[in-house]
Formats: C-alpha cells, structure tokens, sequence
C-alpha cells in the first residue's frame, strides 16, 4: 500500500488474502486508520504504522449482506459504520481494553553497543489495545450511495 503524502511509505498487509482495499480512511485526530477491503475492517495507529485490530466478516456474511463498499468513523472515534454492496450498513463499536496498559513496549538491547543513545529513539505514545465488536447490522432501502457523519 501506498501513502501519498510526506516521504512514500509501504505498509505491507498480509491478512487481504486477494481482496482489494476499497478505502483508507483516518480518525478526526489522525490518530488511527481504517483499511477496509472487502470482507475485512482493520485497525491502525498512525505513528508508528501499527496494526491494532482487525475484523473480517464470515462467508455467509458477505452472501447475505454484500461486500464491503465505504467506511466513516464518527468524529469521537468510539464506533465505525462500513456500507455494504446489498445495501446494508453495519456498525462497529470501539472500546480500550482497559486491563492491558499497552500493544507494543520497546526494550533496550542488553547489549551496551546495540543500545539507543537518545531517549528520542523510543515511541512515546502507548498504542492502545482496542477491541472492535459488531453492534448491527441494518438494512437501507434502494442502496446506499455515499456516508457522511455529522460533526458534534
């Protein structure tokens, strides 16, 4: 995958098994990003380019209610809506797992010559263990073309 913006980056996605991504799409606070391809939601961090969670719809799934189409988040970046191809919009709830401190934790080499010399070489910010759940499932009449979430 290919950002367009600053120095090119590639961010190597292993879980899209031949599906194409239909969308990036950042939080409001550009904090996190969704990959949505069409069976699967996935969940970044921004800096560092990291993958949090992921959820990818069953077989039966995608049969029944269609392909994955469009993402938005809502602007507090508590829940997610992905529309799909049959016309259905599904809602995804995002929660902190409050009972781990954090996903990734850098140590320092036991090695005196491997080791950083700049606390700046450290990731700063914790990446938060989130948890995605599908809350429902609802089916639009005459399809659904475009979404767009209003501001609070």
């Amino acid at each position: 995958m290919y950002f367009a913006i600053g120095w090119p980056k590639v961010l190597n996605i292993p879980h899209l098994n031949n599906c194409s991504i239909r969308k990036v799409i950042c939080n409001r606070d550009k904090v996190f990003f969704a990959i949505l391809s069409d069976d699967t939601l996935s969940i970044f961090f921004c800096k560092p380019c990291l993958p949090i969670v992921l959820h990818r719809r069953s077989h039966e799934s995608v049969e029944d209610i269609g392909m994955n189409e469009s993402v938005q988040w809502k602007p507090d970046s508590s829940m997610l809506v992905v529309a799909t191809s049959g016309g259905f919009l599904v809602y995804y709830h995002l929660t902190v797992d409050s009972t781990q401190k954090g996903l990734y934790q850098q140590v320092d080499s036991p090695q005196p010559n491997l080791r950083r010399d700049s606390a700046e070489l450290f990731v700063k910010e914790v990446v938060p263990p989130l948890q995605l759940t599908v809350t429902q499932e609802v089916a639009v009449g005459g399809g659904i073309l475009s979404m767009v979430c209003i501001r609070d």
